[in-house]
């Protein structure tokens, strides 16, 4: 993901240009849309999709078109569903049929193999969602499939759909469940609620509460669940003037400044779309606001400490409780304890054996207090397969020098009012 996305959705409908046309401002662009392969009859019948193509001479140059603004550094990404194109992955037979289809589509558009022509999806498939969880479960299979295939740099993004906070409804539920499934399943990178359609959706305290909503934890698979604020950011739609549905420009800058002031940090915005915004002032208006705020990616909420309690790199010893059918005895293999590196040293897990490593952390200036962190190990980076507990830290005002209070035992799984912990 670019640090700051400015992204723009490039729809077919007139008025219209060839990708090359719009400014580099933009660094990601999304293409819309591709839709079920039999037709724009919702769901479709398979999973497959194919994606619309516009005719003429910017249909012509579109693989070159695709091909010059990824030299260029742009991100090209083919948006799935919305506006009546959803498609329905609720078994994995469409799941299947649809990872083939993107396989296909990104021949069509010049790639070869493992080789990429463009640089991920848009989930815009939230018309799916009324069979959660299997829309959910498979959906992100698919996404697992198509990472797999292209490699970790295959990206995902999503607009999920807002409505005045009064009126959120079972909806807006649905497609953070959802959201969050994708996140937890590593696949999905970004997230913009649009805050435009219907009327009144355009407005400060609506952004501010998605923004919030959208970073609040919910249970996947009985897991604790919470998409991060760096992978949240804002779905603009501008007028010139601003209209009960859309964002004055100036309207538009003010909010988002006003979300980073505020705490909220959210990472970038996009634009819908070209056809609304022809004489590109998001560009020039609104995405100097995005890219002069601090990235936040940037706040480092918690780091490493060093520890008088232990050497560096010192052997942990079984503290949890074993997995079903181990024991602390005979199936543990000793990890390690760590104040100066993650990732930690690779591991060679005997067969059948299990470990615990241990990393002791501190909460920065940037960490928020009251606000509930939640930590997980990570295949460098790549999401294991099952987490069954999630250490959460509550981050609150350090209290006075009481040894009462310092953390004795790396089994601790929940804390507040303390400013480091080994964990």
């Amino acid at each position: 993901m670019p640090v700051n996305p400015v992204a723009l959705y490039w729809v077919w409908w007139a008025p219209f240009k060839r990708l090359v046309d719009f400014p580099t401002t933009y660094n990601i662009i999304n293409m819309f849309h591709a839709y079920p392969a039999d037709g724009e009859v919702a769901g479709g019948t398979t999973g497959a999709v194919v994606l619309r193509k516009p005719g003429g001479t910017i249909g012509t140059n579109q693989n070159a078109d695709i091909a010059t603004c990824r030299a260029r550094g742009q991100k090209i990404l083919v948006s799935v569903g919305g506006a009546g194109g959803q498609v329905y992955i609720q078994t994995q037979a469409r799941a299947d049929a649809f990872v083939q289809s993107i396989k296909d589509m990104n021949a069509g558009l010049g790639g070869s193999g493992t080789t990429m022509a463009f640089d991920g999806i848009d989930w815009n498939n939230f018309e799916g969602v009324s069979s959660f969880p299997a829309q959910s479960t498979w959906m992100a299979y698919a996404g697992q499939q198509l990472q797999s295939y292209y490699g970790t740099n295959f990206m995902f993004t999503s607009p999920p759909a807002a409505y005045p906070a009064s009126n959120a409804g079972s909806q807006v539920a649905s497609d953070r469940l959802l959201l969050a499934k994708l996140y937890k399943e590593g696949v999905l990178d970004w997230l913009c609620p649009q805050f435009y359609d219907p009327s009144d959706l355009n407005t400060l305290a609506n952004a501010r509460y998605y923004l919030d909503y959208y970073n609040t934890a919910v249970t996947v698979d009985g897991v604790s669940t919470q998409i991060p604020r760096d992978y949240i950011g804002v779905g603009f739609s501008c007028a010139a003037t601003g209209t009960s549905a859309r964002w004055s420009f100036a309207d538009a800058v003010t909010a988002y400044d006003t979300l980073v002031s505020d705490g909220r940090t959210p990472k970038g915005a996009f634009n819908w779309a070209n056809h609304e915004d022809t004489g590109d002032r998001f560009a020039t208006d609104v995405a100097p606001s995005i890219d002069n705020n601090v990235p936040p990616a940037s706040a480092v909420s918690f780091s490493l400490a060093a520890s008088t309690q232990f050497a560096d790199g010192a052997a942990t010893t079984a503290q949890l409780t074993a997995p079903s059918g181990k024991t602390a005895g005979a199936d543990f293999q000793a990890g390690t304890i760590l104040e100066t590196s993650n990732p930690a040293p690779a591991l060679d897990l005997g067969s059948g054996k299990y470990t615990e490593l241990e990393w002791c952390i501190k909460a920065t200036a940037d960490s928020v207090t009251s606000t509930q962190y939640e930590f997980r190990v990570t295949y460098n980076g790549a999401a294991l397969d099952t987490y069954t507990v999630t250490p959460k830290w509550t981050v609150g005002t350090p209290p006075e020098d009481d040894v009462s209070l310092i953390p004795q035992s790396s089994s601790v799984g929940s804390m507040t009012g303390i400013s480091s912990i080994t964990m």
